[in-house]
């Protein structure tokens, strides 16, 4: 539900609140997830260095990407690494390849069908280009949930 909130503000505004974010993030938290074996301080520290470790890849990839990674998409790595941080298996890698491969998807198809409008209409229209902004919250919560179905 959380999920489905900040990507709707995401594609709307192309801007994920610090606030929606921090509520993510302590409801993931508090939530109780059990895994066989594993002590409640266990699951935690996994959370924990599952939040920790998702943003410094996250904010790596904006430093390299020249800050065209958005803030708040390196702030939502957090509580997808609170949750999937809980999963001993490799979900993060899983969950960042299937959200950026979605989202490059989704880019290229948008863009080939914006040079199909553009040509077709003989108009000044705007003509999207790959340097075109896409939201990405919508591919990281995508990512994350069927990172847990393979």
């Amino acid at each position: 539900m959380a999920g489905s909130i900040i990507s709707y503000r995401d594609l709307r505004n192309h801007e994920i609140r610090n606030e929606d974010i921090a509520i993510l993030a302590v409801l993931l938290i508090s939530f109780p997830r059990h895994q066989i074996g594993w002590s409640e301080r266990h699951m935690v520290l996994n959370e924990i260095a599952g939040a920790i470790f998702n943003f410094l890849i996250y904010y790596l990839l904006y430093l390299i990407s020249f800050k065209k990674l958005g803030g708040g998409d390196v702030k939502l790595a957090i509580p997808i690494g609170i949750f999937l941080g809980s999963f001993p298996r490799g979900e993060l890698f899983v969950a960042a390849t299937i959200a950026f491969l979605l989202a490059t998807f989704y880019a290229l198809v948008r863009v080939s069908i914006s040079k199909i409008k553009f040509l077709s209409s003989k108009l000044e229209g705007k003509q999207l280009s790959l340097k075109s902004l896409v939201t990405l919250a919508p591919f990281l919560f995508l990512g994350a949930s069927l990172s847990l179905m393979i």
